[in-house]
């Protein structure tokens, strides 16, 4: 009786690759789609005439995400004397530009950052989306940079990352007795591919170009035309989350963000750089709390 043969790790490298290029050529990549509610947020975040009211009509039809906004105006970061009972006060005490990123990492990390085959990795991929969120708005503060799609750039900097994941379980699931994924190939695959699949979703999604550019050229930077300075922030903030621990892949190197370049390039003083390194793993533990 015959048996079937394992893939090599190169058989697999050499399938999975042809398989993401074409299918990145063609745009046929299974791009899901937005989250409502992380959509109808979107909308809401450069409108000045933004109301409290606004938001409130778009958790209130969910009753279990408005059950958790409940629940973080209650947490030790937000309680006050008065117990919060209701999502317009909720609203009242976490604040309304806070309660629109909160809710947004919420649906997003409950529909896009979910894996079966991957469920590890997905998690340190969600955690460390929320780390350099609250990196690049914490950073855009400090040197006076537009604040206002920091944290959103940060959440979705690495969205191809989920899509790639979502792929390869895919791949296997047509292959179950036969294929199998080291960690090594999964982060190089990770690696290689996310600013393109990013790119690709921000499109589907119809993103704002800010947005678009700081997920396309979150790396290279320099090539993000007229979207730069946001695109320089987003992977300022990135190297941070990796010199906190709060990387992105299996195997983890460390990074030193005192002596990098991008740093520098962004006038991040030593002092500063020591303050935040000191002050953001703590406060990023808060964050990833608050939204489980």
């Amino acid at each position: 009786m015959m048996t079937q043969s394992y893939y090599t790790t190169d058989q697999v490298r050499e399938l999975v690759r042809k398989e993401i290029s074409t299918a990145l050529r063609e745009e046929r990549l299974d791009i899901p789609t937005i989250p409502l509610v992380a959509n109808q947020v979107l909308l809401l975040v450069n409108r000045p005439d933004v109301t409290a009211k606004d938001l409130e009509n778009i958790i209130k039809h969910d009753p279990k995400l408005a059950a958790r906004v409940v629940r973080i105006a209650n947490s030790p970061v937000f309680a006050g004397t008065v117990k919060v009972t209701t999502i317009q006060r909720a609203i009242v005490t976490i604040g309304l530009r806070s309660l629109q990123e909160t809710v947004f990492s919420i649906v997003m990390g409950d529909k896009i950052f979910k894996s079966k085959t991957f469920a590890k990795l997905m998690t340190r991929l969600w955690e460390h989306a929320l780390a350099t969120a609250f990196l690049a708005r914490e950073i855009a503060r400090l040197k006076g940079l537009d604040s206002e799609y920091a944290f959103l750039c940060g959440i979705l900097h690495d969205i191809g990352k989920p899509i790639l994941l979502n792929t390869l379980e895919e791949l296997r699931r047509k292959k179950p007795d036969r294929f199998f994924y080291s960690d090594e190939l999964v982060d190089e695959i990770l690696m290689d591919y996310h600013e393109a699949v990013g790119g690709l979703v921000s499109a589907s999604w119809n993103f704002p170009d800010l947005l678009k550019g700081a997920i396309r050229h979150h790396h290279e930077y320099h090539e993000a035309g007229a979207v730069q300075s946001m695109a320089h922030l987003t992977h300022v903030a990135d190297l941070f989350a990796h010199a906190i621990g709060r990387g992105s892949y299996n195997g983890e190197k460390g990074v030193s963000v005192m002596t990098a370049k991008p740093v520098f390039e962004l006038n991040m003083f030593p002092n500063e750089v020591k303050e935040l390194m000191m002050t953001a793993p703590g406060r990023v533990n808060k964050v990833i709390a608050e939204v489980q």
